[in-house]
């Protein structure tokens, strides 16, 4: 934007916002702490590649484009993405010692470092906040029938299933609320839930 005061084209002002990235990120990975972590490939035989570097750079920008980024990240800067400033990120920061704990990690993200080898772990305070995200089919839409297969499929058995085995979310069904579907179930089970709503926080 501030290019394109400046009486840039937005194209003009797209390729100088590309430009600034791919340098700054390129620099800050020689400096910045955990970079050679975060990017092990840009560090061939223990010291920083400027080509690996601006290629990990045009790279990050593409995955942000693609949308990875998009809902995860708070600020899209070339600082954020070296430090890997995502959702999953906080667990990482932490095992690095940046800090000493960290509140709302997503427990699968932890159990899934903490099997790489990674000192982190899970506790989970009673009450147990639980959560949901909506589904539906958008009005208008040229398939409703496809789309109302596909959420029955979701909802189903199989398709609860399915969805933790690949996205590690945790089952809605009532027949699938066992600890096999939990990331730390020692942590959540036999402890009071504070359920969320639209419009508070109730605790039953």
């Amino acid at each position: 934007m501030l290019a394109m005061r400046n009486g840039a084209t937005p194209e003009a002002a797209a390729a100088a916002n590309y430009d600034h990235f791919v340098d700054r990120f390129a620099h800050l990975l020689s400096a910045a702490p955990g970079a050679e972590e975060a990017f092990p490939d840009c560090w061939p035989h223990g010291r920083l590649d400027p080509r690996r570097a601006h290629l990990a750079a045009r790279q990050e920008w593409a995955t942000w484009l693609q949308g990875a980024y998009g809902v995860c990240l708070r600020v899209f800067t070339a600082d954020s993405c070296i430090r890997k400033e995502t959702l999953a990120a906080f667990g990482k920061l932490i095992a690095v010692g940046e800090f000493d704990a960290g509140m709302a990690v997503q427990p699968y993200v932890t159990r899934r470092d903490a099997k790489k080898g990674v000192p982190v772990a899970a506790h989970c305070p009673e009450p147990v906040p639980v959560t949901w995200g909506y589904l539906g089919v958008v009005k208008g839409t040229k398939h409703p029938n496809a789309a109302r297969l596909f959420l029955n499929w979701y909802e189903s058995k199989e398709g609860q299933i399915a969805n933790y085995v690949y996205a590690s979310q945790v089952p809605v069904r009532q027949d699938l609320a066992t600890k096999e579907f939990l990331p730390y179930p020692d942590q959540v089970l036999g402890k009071k839930l504070a359920l969320r709503t639209d419009t508070s926080i109730a605790v039953p």
